[in-house]
């Protein structure tokens, strides 16, 4: 069984492992020729390998606030 301070270190760097987690995908996407969705600068948009955008129709993307607990 873990012990707390175990546990507190591993949560401490989820949000560590899911930012690499995303940029790995994010490249690994891109390098097999496959298009990415993201927001950038408030728009959603297709991004392709070859750097063309494709903006999708809706021009301003809400933010969702998440709350912590």
């Amino acid at each position: 069984m873990r012990t707390e301070a175990e546990l507190d270190y591993s949560e401490e760097m989820i949000p560590e492992l899911a930012e690499s987690a995303t940029k790995k995908a994010h490249l690994d996407a891109l390098s097999r020729g496959q298009s990415i969705t993201e927001i950038r600068k408030g728009k959603l948009g297709s991004f392709a390998p070859d750097g063309r955008c494709q903006n999708h129709e809706k021009d301003k993307i809400e933010s969702i606030k998440v709350l912590g607990g």
